[in-house]
């Protein structure tokens, strides 16, 4: 009689796929929180962590890319979060990096102008002066 193990606190399909894998298809069938949770793979888990709306998740997930691309996704995130200054800095690391990239460099524009935007609706709100 054949018997099969899986390993203490495992399932069936751990003996067959790796963690990665199995985030693959969770992730695939749009169970993006499942896929988070499946990953190793830093791009995928942080990808998959915002795309079930874990945006800070995300950002802590893309800062052990030490890449254009990592600090371009983490402020991608970051701005999700509404943590603006957190993305402009993610936003000129990812354009330190890789100076020719338009995205990076639109989206640095974007983190700025929203920031300066919502300070000087406070600053607004706080006199009771009207906003255009």
């Amino acid at each position: 009689m054949l018997v099969l193990l899986t390993p203490a606190g495992g399932s069936f399909i751990d003996l067959w796929l790796t963690a990665d894998q199995q985030g693959r298809r969770a992730y695939e069938s749009l169970e993006f929180r499942a896929a988070a949770n499946s990953f190793t793979d830093p791009a995928w888990k942080g990808i998959a962590q915002y795309r079930s709306g874990q945006y800070l998740e995300a950002a802590d997930t893309f800062v052990r890319m030490d890449s254009a691309v990592g600090f371009f996704n983490r402020g991608n995130a970051f701005m999700r979060g509404r943590e603006y200054r957190k993305a402009i800095t993610a936003y000129e690391s990812a354009v330190a990096d890789a100076p020719e990239w338009i995205e990076a460099q639109e989206n640095l524009e974007l983190a700025r102008y929203t920031l300066e935007y919502v300070e000087r609706s406070r600053e607004q709100s706080d006199t009771g002066e009207e906003s255009g």
